[in-house]
């Protein structure tokens, strides 16, 4: 109801657009801006800058422990990479209404030894955090434009992700 009374509308993705578009009974000007994340000049040079101890891969995934960031079926996924021989921890960055979920998932796993929860962090803390990791994972089933993953990508880390909301816009 209240984009019919707008006389335009900004997007940060396309997709957001097309979410918005058919609820429109007129013609409205739209224009998409895509968020802005700052690049960092000083990306890890060696393997041994990305490569956490004895030889293992790191990944991180950063966001709200929300269903919609489908970290159960991700935690599945990464059981299935350790038991193909893969020597990986995962970081999750965030907090919220899942973590005592995500925390009995990683229990029934056996993934204690593999998973670390950092809670929410600052800003700094995460740029910090995912500089000096191997791999960037957006396990969303919605998404709108995800921060994070541009971020991710910023920092010059692989970005394993899911093809929803924005996220293919972002990764292009």
């Amino acid at each position: 109801e209240g984009l019919n009374h707008a006389v335009g509308i900004h997007t940060v993705s396309d997709s957001l657009w097309k979410l918005a578009e058919p609820y429109l009974n007129h013609p409205i000007y739209h224009k998409t801006i895509y968020t802005t994340v700052p690049v960092v000049e000083n990306l890890p040079a060696k393997e041994e800058d990305v490569v956490g101890c004895d030889g293992e891969v790191v990944f991180v995934t950063v966001g709200r422990l929300h269903w919609t960031k489908n970290y159960v079926d991700l935690l599945k996924a990464f059981k299935r990479l350790l038991d193909a021989g893969l020597n990986a921890n995962l970081v999750i960055i965030g907090d919220g209404p899942e973590k005592e979920c995500l925390i009995y998932w990683v229990s029934i796993l056996g993934l204690q030894n593999n998973i670390i929860f950092k809670g929410k962090l600052n800003y700094d803390d995460v740029s910090e955090i995912l500089k000096h990791s191997t791999g960037y994972i957006q396990s969303s089933i919605a998404e709108g434009f995800s921060n994070a993953t541009a971020e991710a990508m910023a920092l010059g880390l692989p970005v394993f992700a899911t093809d929803v909301g924005g996220t293919g816009e972002i990764i292009q």
